[in-house]
Protein backbone atom coordinates (compact mmCIF):
# COMPACT_ATOMS: atom_id res chain seq x y z
CA UNK A 1 0.00 0.00 0.00
CA UNK A 2 2.87 2.50 0.83
CA UNK A 3 4.63 1.81 -2.50
CA UNK A 4 1.52 2.63 -4.31
CA UNK A 5 1.07 6.29 -2.07
CA UNK A 6 4.85 6.66 -3.04
CA UNK A 7 4.65 6.22 -6.61
CA UNK A 8 1.32 8.79 -6.96
CA UNK A 9 3.26 11.07 -4.82
CA UNK A 10 6.41 10.99 -7.30
CA UNK A 11 3.80 11.03 -10.45
CA UNK A 12 6.25 12.69 -13.15
CA UNK A 13 9.45 11.99 -11.12
CA UNK A 14 11.80 9.63 -12.39
CA UNK A 15 10.90 6.27 -9.98
CA UNK A 16 14.62 5.31 -8.50
CA UNK A 17 15.48 3.59 -5.70
CA UNK A 18 16.78 7.29 -3.64
CA UNK A 19 13.47 8.76 -4.71
CA UNK A 20 11.45 5.87 -3.02
CA UNK A 21 13.14 5.91 -0.02
CA UNK A 22 13.29 9.79 0.23
CA UNK A 23 9.77 10.03 0.22
CA UNK A 24 9.27 6.66 2.42
CA UNK A 25 11.61 8.43 5.10
CA UNK A 26 9.13 11.53 4.72
CA UNK A 27 6.47 8.98 5.23
CA UNK A 28 7.61 7.41 8.19
CA UNK A 29 8.65 11.18 9.74
CA UNK A 30 5.03 12.72 9.11
CA UNK A 31 3.86 9.55 10.43
CA UNK A 32 5.59 9.53 13.85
Amino acid sequence: MREGKITKELKGDAITEDNIARYAIKDVEETI
